[in-house]
């Protein structure tokens, strides 16, 4: 079950939902996966861009973005905030 004690405004923030087990594993598991489909879509809309437009010089934003986010998931702050900051930084 989720904590709603810690939920006060203003930090209404996913993390503090998914930050203790069991809501960690649900959410690891499912911000995992939807990151790395994340930098799927932006090289697959590079590439679709590539044909009717210059090359785009900053495509790989989108990557190291899906990147972090798959860090941040996986790395909860109570546990290890150097790498959970890390990733979000």
């Amino acid at each position: 079950t989720v904590d709603t004690r810690r939920l006060t405004s203003p930090y209404l923030f996913l993390s503090e939902t998914i930050d203790y087990a069991p809501s960690s594993c649900v959410g690891s598991f499912l911000l995992s996966p939807a990151c790395a489909l994340m930098a799927l879509v932006v090289l697959l809309r590079k590439e679709q861009l590539a044909y009717v437009s210059p090359p785009l010089r900053l495509w790989w934003l989108g990557p190291v973005g899906a990147l972090g986010g798959h860090g941040v998931a996986s790395f909860q702050v109570h546990n290890a905030p150097i790498a959970h900051y890390a990733f979000a930084g």
